[in-house]
């Protein structure tokens, strides 16, 4: 779903460790196109999915009887919204100097803050730190976004990330825009509006503002009312059928036990984005 090998702090051995599991791998899966491109140059029976959607949950942000939380129907509009994980992948200082280009808009920021100094945090009247939020109540702060927000750094962790958020903030209605990570440019590039820059960024919003493209929010919800979870999961299935189905496979091969210094490898759980 990632290259995790990438991320501040991964450990020396995953690397060494992904190999040996493509080894005796009969398929791969991931989640991303560019992901998928790089691990082809090591193994023959790789397949891509990009992202999926419960489409009907995320919909409700568009229903006007869905209720807007009190700790974010305060805020001054407009809106610039952002839910996940707040890591390296965020670029927050971008964030906070959109925030003081414009103080009179709000940007709320949800999501835990994972592997970053919370003090490095930037910090204006108008730019909102939230916090984790459930999964069940995110269409309820989206409903009080004018813009869904995906401010990614340009950096080596986010050069093979597929944001599953896409797809859930396409469900919502809204405009989104992003930075130009490639996966974004290469699937949704009619869809998102793209920006570089904090300025950048707030003439985007500015235009999606002020002149709403019906065109782009239209074909965003068509995507996202496609792309159910449902539809991958019984592709994938196929595929594993497919594979597990020849008589020779990867995963017939001897596999040679790990020795001790190998086993004192820490498994590193990193959140998605």
């Amino acid at each position: 779903m990632d290259e995790l090998s990438a991320f501040t702090g991964a450990p020396r051995q995953l690397i060494s460790m992904e190999a040996r599991l493509m080894e005796h791998a009969d398929i791969v899966f991931t989640g991303g196109y560019e992901l998928g491109d790089k691990k082809r140059k090591q193994h023959d029976n790789v397949h891509t999915f990009g992202c999926g959607v419960e489409f009907e949950h995320f919909n409700q942000a568009s229903d006007p009887g869905t209720i807007i939380p009190p700790d974010i129907d305060f805020m001054g509009r407009p809106i610039l919204g952002w839910f996940g994980v707040v890591d390296e992948r965020v670029d927050y200082a971008m964030v906070g100097e959109m925030s003081r280009m414009r103080p009179d808009w709000s940007f709320a920021m949800l999501g835990p803050v994972v592997k970053v100094d919370p003090n490095l945090l930037p910090h204006s009247p108008n730019l909102f730190w939230m916090g984790s939020r459930d999964y069940q109540q995110l269409p309820n702060y989206v409903a009080a976004f004018d813009l869904c927000m995906m401010p990614f750094a340009m950096n080596a962790s986010t050069q093979f990330i597929n944001p599953t958020k896409a797809l859930e903030y396409m469900a919502t209605g809204k405009p989104v825009i992003s930075t130009p990570v490639r996966d974004v440019v290469r699937q949704w590039s009619d869809i998102v509006y793209l920006a570089k820059t904090a300025g950048e960024f707030i003439a985007a919003a500015e235009t999606a503002l002020n002149e709403p493209d019906q065109d782009r929010i239209a074909r965003g919800l068509e995507l996202a009312r496609k792309s159910s979870w449902e539809n991958t999961v019984e592709s994938m299935q196929h595929l594993i059928q497919e594979a597990i189905g020849k008589h020779e496979r990867r995963s017939k091969q001897k596999i040679t036990p790990l020795s001790e210094a190998e086993l004192g490898y820490q498994y590193q759980p990193t959140p998605g984005s």
